[in-house]
């Protein structure tokens, strides 16, 4: 890649309109946003953003559908089979996208992808053997949410996940921080996931958003200092942080300084497309006051290496 490309570490990707719009709608809860994730959004956003090379982050909203389809099964009906048959189906919609998934970075290289899974709904075998898979068909990481799956970092759930990850070289990426309306309650706070982290020195784990939380004492940058102090193999990513510059709220300055003191080495950019804008994102990202080797390692270095498999 060359020194002046960008590579988008972080956006989301939808098989369909009707998936995306659902996303939207239902987990962030932006209706009538107008962009949803579909691949011709995509493409012709990070055409604009002079974006050369982009991740998918595959998500399913496995709650949300599970939970529509329980509140519509009829009054008559043998209950306890009925959920586990929309169990069943929630988990066959979360590898379907994934299988997509891995169709699509075949048709377009410019493309890589981290597989998403839900420890809440899949089983750890249905889990571990989807990721076997999705690697194997090209996936390059596995992305949790778990702010949609309603677990705390430290949940014993997500143990198995982080053991095989380790063992395999396989980066994972959390959802933590961002602005969404639809949060709540923090599921995905650094320090809980910094607990587990403790336990797989190894594990390549990204924080996504930066980790920022508006509402912890820098904006949680003292809790990814530590969690990055404790784990050398974690790493963040940019997404949603350029909002704030753009309309004021933060300095470039300001920004830069907290690069400089994670270590602009475990600094990835992304942009959290269809969330955000990934032009906007790139306009503001190439006027930080940035040197250029640093620059370099952000744009694209960091997040080859992450994925690098040894």
């Amino acid at each position: 890649m060359a020194n002046d490309e960008l590579l988008d570490c972080h956006i989301h990707c939808f098989p369909s309109h009707e998936d995306g719009r659902f996303f939207m709608d239902r987990m962030v809860r932006w209706e009538q946003h107008p962009w949803v994730g579909t691949l011709d959004q995509v493409v012709e956003m990070h055409k604009k953003a002079g974006i050369s090379r982009a991740n998918i982050l595959m998500y399913t909203p496995a709650r949300l559908y599970y939970e529509d389809a329980v509140a519509a099964l009829p009054s008559k009906t043998n209950r306890d089979e009925a959920i586990a048959n929309i169990r069943r189906s929630v988990v066959r919609r979360i590898e379907g996208n994934n299988d997509w998934c891995v169709k699509l970075i075949k048709e377009h290289p410019r493309f890589t992808f981290f597989c998403g899974v839900d420890v809440t709904f899949m089983s750890e075998e249905e889990m571990l053997k989807g990721i076997e898979r999705w690697v194997a068909g090209g996936a390059k990481g596995v992305k949790i949410v778990p702010q949609g799956m309603q677990i705390y970092g430290n949940d014993p759930r997500l143990l198995p996940l982080f053991d095989y990850c380790q063992a395999k070289g396989i980066p994972v990426l959390s959802q933590s921080g961002g602005r969404a309306p639809s949060l709540g309650i923090a599921y995905a706070v650094t320090d809980k996931l910094g607990e587990t982290l403790r336990k797989f020195p190894k594990l390549k784990f990204i924080f996504a958003h930066m980790a920022h939380f508006d509402w912890m004492p820098n904006g949680g940058a003292d809790a990814l200092a530590e969690v990055f102090a404790a784990c050398p193999n974690t790493v963040a990513d940019l997404s949603l942080q350029f909002g704030p510059i753009a309309n004021g709220e933060r300095t470039r300055e300001d920004m830069v300084a907290l690069i400089r003191r994670l270590g602009a080495h475990r600094i990835l950019f992304g942009t959290n497309f269809p969330l955000a804008s990934s032009a906007e994102a790139a306009e503001v990202y190439r006027s930080l006051p940035l040197a250029k080797a640093e620059r370099e390692q952000i744009s694209s270095q960091n997040f080859l290496r992450v994925i690098a498999r040894n």
